[in-house]
């Protein structure tokens, strides 16, 4: 059993969420030394505990510097899109024999979580906490050791699935659009949104609302800004939803949920909502029985598709999600500790 200091990091705010429960769950057996990026800390509650900034980048000798000076007894990491912050930690621990617990929030990009490690796949240090055997199965097949990857569940799907669920009342009239970072307008193209709007616009009620969400990561472009300011009319109101909007508990306004396949549908499906995916190039099928098996719908990237799956979910009772991954905290505290 691990004593002194557990060293918790997490850089985006998807792996901040599904590490926040177990950083609740720690905190009451043993001691905690947190380091965040300003992102993931407004996903964690760090209530009478002091945190340190986590660069997006770390160089060897700073993330030597960190474990030097908490010295923990193990490391527990998310993993992040465009940082080598967690990974450089994860190197220094596998240098000190430190143990190493990752959790993977999200089906997608497996191997390249880990860019920059300084050992192989196949003779990984970490214990890796995933999902579920979808996401498994997947990991194994790149090449991940199968002693070392974990069906332990999604600790934040599993705190969100346990909350009662929102019953729908009446025909949708509040839209929300999730954006992702590399949706851009591309010469001669409707933008993805423009096709949502039409399609939400021959299927809702009048006065109903549509708002974009940009990705927390996204910079908005002044031509898609333009784009969503121009497409409103007195049928449907097209707004941009504030940056500040924290999710999920912003996701409670909203009666339909439309978006690319990000974490965002699987929290509006937990809540009651009715959900759409729209599809990403090359989706995993990890990613494709993990959206089946919380009843999310798929549509294809044409408005009229998108507007015949609108109307269907709109007349339709969102299938009851129910508890989901129940004990994937207490089975991510028990590989750390």
């Amino acid at each position: 059993m691990t004593r002194g200091i557990v060293l918790i990091a997490t850089h985006d705010p998807g792996g901040a969420l599904a590490i926040a429960p177990v950083l609740k769950a720690i905190r009451q057996k043993t001691p905690v030394a947190l380091i965040c990026s300003e992102f993931a800390r407004t996903r964690l509650d760090t209530q009478g505990l002091e945190s340190t900034v986590l660069p997006q980048n770390l160089s060897a000798e700073q993330a030597a510097q960190f474990l030097n000076k908490h010295q923990p007894s193990a490391l527990l990491t998310g993993t992040s899109w465009n940082s080598n912050s967690e990974q450089m930690l994860r190197n220094q621990a596998a240098r000190a024999g430190i143990r190493s617990v990752v959790v993977i929030d999200y089906w997608r990009n497996y191997s390249a979580r880990w860019a920059g490690a300084e050992y192989p796949l196949q003779k990984l240090p970490d214990i890796v906490c995933v999902a579920d055997d979808f996401m498994r199965k997947e990991m194994l097949e790149e090449g991940f050791p199968a002693n070392k990857v974990f069906s332990t569940g999604q600790p934040h799907l599993e705190k969100l699935s346990a909350i009662p669920a929102d019953l729908p009342f009446g025909p949708p009239k509040e839209f929300l659009f999730l954006s992702e970072p590399c949706l851009h307008l591309e010469a001669g193209h409707a933008h993805p949104f423009e096709l949502v709007t039409r399609a939400v616009r021959k299927t809702c009620p009048p006065s109903s609302r549509l708002h974009f969400k940009a990705h927390p990561k996204e910079e908005l472009p002044e031509d898609l800004l333009e784009l969503v300011q121009n497409l409103s009319d007195n049928h449907l109101e097209v707004k941009i939803l504030p940056q500040t909007t924290i999710f999920p508990a912003g996701l409670r306004q909203f009666d339909f949920v439309i978006g690319y396949q990000t974490m965002g549908l699987f929290e509006a499906a937990a809540l009651g909502k009715r959900v759409i995916a729209m599809p990403l190039p090359n989706p995993n099928s990890s990613l494709l029985g993990a959206l089946a098996d919380f009843g999310i719908s798929t549509s294809q990237l044409c408005d009229d598709f998108l507007a015949e799956t609108i109307a269907k979910l709109a007349i339709t009772t969102p299938p009851m999600i129910g508890q989901k991954y129940s004990g994937a905290t207490a089975a991510i505290v028990n590989q750390i500790l």
